[in-house]
This record gives C-alpha cells, structure tokens and sequence, in this order.
C-alpha cells in the first residue's frame, strides 16, 4: 500500500511539470504574438503603426511667391505698353500748323514810270489772282521749307497796257518757258507764336525766290490780322538786275523806275 501511494505521488508529480512545462511554452508563443483589438466595450484602441509618406512624384512643389513680387505688366518693357492718351487740347499728330493761300489772294507789281502821253508819273501795275501754297510750322513755330512754298503764276499777271503785258511776258519774265514764279519759305522772324486768334501781327517772312531760271533770297515785309481766317499783305522790293530782268522799252514808257515792288494781298486759312 505504501509503494502505491508513493508511485501515485511520483505520478502526480510528473504531471505538474508536465503542465508546467507546456505552460511556459504557451506564453512564450503568445508573447510572440501581434496584440489582438479589443473586444469590450470602452477599451483603448491598440496604436496602430505609421503610415510611411509617399513623395510626390506627378508635380514638383513649385517656390512661394514673395508678396511683393511685381506683376507681369510691371515686367513688360517700356515699348511694349500702351501708351498714354494725348491730352486733352494738345494738338494731333506731330504738331504742325499749315497755313494755306485761299481763293481771293492777289499778287501783284508795282513800277514807278513816267508815261509819253502824262504830264506826271504813275505806278504801272499789273496783278493775278493765281496764287496758290501754303507754309507749313512744326510744334516749335519753325518753318518746314520742304512743305512751305508760294507759286504765283506770272504768265497771266494783267496791267493797263497789253504792250506792256507781252513785253514782261516775252522778255523779262519768258513766260513761255516759266510761267511761274516760286517763292520757297525758309524762316519766318518775330511771328507771335503760338498764333494768335484775333489781333494785328508785323513779321518778316525769308525765303528763296525764283524768277526764270534766277533763284535768290528774298526779304519780305508782312502784315497779318487774324482771326477765323488771316488776311493781311506781304511786300518785297528788289530791282531788275537782281534777278537779270531787261527793263520794258517802248515807244509810250519815258523812264521806269529801276526797283520793282511785289505785294501779295493774302486771304488764308489755318490747320492744325
């Protein structure tokens, strides 16, 4: 009896270790183990592991613009902006004014002569309507001469005497082979500018003058009234061998002066 019970208690005891042994062998396997989630309620949530970043691959991260950066417009070049409106009452284009010979300006000579059948002397005259041109001021009131000049048409220039008339046109003048007479402006000294919009006005007009195949510079004395038109006279004095002109000789003309006086009575309009 007493060996069975000793042989039970071995027994037992090698059952102990048994399940002791197979008891650390399952917590070692459950250490090993990732946590389970909680199933009751109110437990924490177990802390689940970071998500890695992924770098962005489709649009590269573009720099912060500073706040004062200037715009695009503020980068364009001068030329290529718009440019600013002219002001108001300036005047258009490049600034010129032109001045132009209306209808109803005279041009005229006048020659002091003593006449066969008068007992004292005169004035032979003799004058054409066909006056034509215009001068042409730039912003400054400076005379443009490539776009300033006056043609007078001398071959119908008409006095008292037809005598006279063919004498001038066959010999002094040779209308045939120069009907006209050019008168091109280079400077205009002591004109108000800008011009004036009513009032009287005195000014020396300065140009090249050519009579026949005789250009030379000629002074000339102008006195003008504005106003909606501009009217007024310009007068020139010179004498016959200043531009190589044979004096008329014939049978009624005693004595002619030597200077010959040119006026021209003017009506003429201005533009800006």
């Amino acid at each position: 009896m007493r060996l069975l019970f000793v042989a039970a208690v071995l027994v037992g005891a090698l059952a102990l270790l048994s399940a002791v042994a197979c008891g650390s062998s399952t917590d070692t396997d459950e250490d090993a183990a990732p946590p389970r989630p909680p199933t009751a309620t109110g437990a924490a949530p177990a802390q689940q592991p970071p998500t890695p970043t992924v770098p962005p691959t489709a649009v590269a991260e573009q720099p912060a613009i500073p706040p004062d950066t200037p715009s695009a417009n503020e980068l364009a070049p001068a030329q290529d902006r718009t440019p600013e409106p002219t002001q108001p009452g300036a005047m258009g284009g490049d600034g010129q004014v032109t001045i132009t010979i209306g209808d109803g300006t005279l041009a005229r000579y006048v020659i002091g002569e003593q006449l066969a059948n008068r007992d004292l002397p005169n004035d032979a005259i003799g004058e054409t309507s066909n006056v034509s041109g215009s001068i042409v001021f730039d912003a400054d009131g400076k005379v443009v001469p490539e776009h300033s000049s006056l043609v007078v048409d001398v071959s119908t220039l008409v006095s008292d005497s037809d005598r006279r008339d063919n004498y001038l046109r066959g010999n002094s003048l040779q209308t045939g082979a120069y009907p006209e007479a050019t008168l091109v402006v280079n400077e205009v000294v002591d004109l108000p500018w800008p011009l004036p919009e009513s009032g009287e006005a005195t000014f020396v007009l300065i140009g090249d003058f050519t009579v026949r195949d005789v250009t030379k510079v000629v002074k000339w004395d102008v006195t003008a009234q504005f106003g909606p038109e501009i009217t007024g006279q310009a007068v020139a004095v010179f004498t016959f061998d200043y531009f190589e002109m044979s004096k008329p000789r014939l049978a009624f003309i005693l004595s002619l002066d030597d200077e010959i006086r040119l006026e021209i009575e003017f009506l003429a309009t201005v533009t800006p």
